[in-house]
């Protein structure tokens, strides 16, 4: 299924499409670059699809493309929840649009989606539930081949493509419960097939709290070359991230 939420666009197309996440612009070298894979990772819970939303909210409220959004795992009905909590005091009558896509299960259904909208921007939620054309089903962890695939797809469409990736949950052993690269090892040529890495991590110890701090953890980032780590604030009765400095909402 498919639906469009058209957004109002007051912003400018640019080489890069900015996040919204004012520090993780800035490490990422302006934004998300065309042609580039970024890679958001986490354990399950912590929001990386509150996290994907407010950005790909945010890219089409501030650019002049369309950004395809595209589930393997909720429903158009829980998408368009989801998104029009967002648009509070935003107009939703013009364009650019965002095209909301269930039912993913492979990268040609992604491609599939992004056909005809020219999109600036597709989100991909998320990697371990896509399998490669030629294949059943991906339980083995290796997720080498649909990586490859989602890479050269953001080259052909010369667009930066967001993929989520779900992490084991962090094992209690170690003294730092934040994941880190060789997290990923164990899919394979995922790291490889990617262009920046960022791990995203939030402490969930407080119960109860209305409002609790994150981070985002650049651990690759193939052209500007910077890392770090950007701090901030998740909105858990919203489920919505704030930019830590200066204390904004994205959109």
């Amino acid at each position: 299924m498919m639906e469009i939420l058209e957004l109002r666009n007051d912003g400018e197309a640019k080489g890069v499409i900015p996040s919204g996440i004012h520090a993780l612009d800035a490490i990422l070298g302006g934004g998300l670059r065309q042609g580039n894979v970024i890679l958001f990772a986490s354990r399950p819970g912590s929001g990386k699809t509150s996290l994907a939303i407010d950005i790909a909210y945010y890219a089409a409220l501030n650019t002049f493309k369309p950004v395809c959004f595209c589930s393997a795992e909720m429903s158009i009905a829980e998408l368009s929840e989801r998104f029009r909590s967002r648009t509070a005091g935003n107009c939703l009558n013009d364009h650019p649009v965002l095209h909301l896509h269930d039912s993913i299960r492979t990268v040609a259904d992604v491609e599939a989606a992004g056909t005809g909208n020219t999109p600036g921007l597709i989100v991909i939620d998320y990697i371990q539930l896509l399998k490669t054309g030629n294949e059943g089903t991906t339980d083995s962890p290796d997720l080498s081949a649909v990586s490859l695939d989602i890479k050269r797809l953001a080259k052909r469409l010369n667009i930066p493509i967001i993929v989520l990736s779900q992490l084991p949950r962090s094992r209690r052993d170690r003294p730092d419960e934040r994941h880190d690269l060789g997290d990923l090892l164990v899919y394979g040529k995922l790291e490889m097939n990617t262009d920046d890495i960022v791990f995203l991590y939030r402490d969930d110890t407080a119960q109860n709290a209305a409002m609790s701090e994150a981070e985002l953890r650049v651990f690759k980032n193939r052209n500007a070359r910077r890392l770090g780590t950007v701090k901030l604030y998740f909105d858990v009765t919203n489920a919505m991230f704030y930019n830590a400095n200066p204390w904004s909402v994205f959109i």
